[in-house]
């Protein structure tokens, strides 16, 4: 099995953790809670395999962070 982690180097904090199937290639969505931080943010992706030593993949990938729109968090309140 593989496994797909997002994480936040910065502070630490594992953002995403979803098992995933893997093929000759890797099509898949994750969602997480953007960092608060606004502006460009850098992160760590990694594919990690809980079968075979030494097939584990790391990337870095850099997002965007986008002030939130106040009506989304008007309907959370709700």
């Amino acid at each position: 099995g593989w496994w797909l982690v997002v994480g936040d180097p910065r502070t630490q904090t594992l953002l995403v953790v979803k098992r995933v199937s893997v093929g000759r290639h890797l099509d898949t969505r994750v969602e997480f809670m953007a960092p608060e931080r606004e502006g460009p943010c850098k992160l760590k992706m990694f594919l990690m395999c809980d079968a075979y030593l030494g097939c584990d993949q790391e990337f870095d990938v850099e997002i965007n962070v986008l002030q939130g729109d106040d009506e989304a968090s008007e309907m959370d309140e709700d």
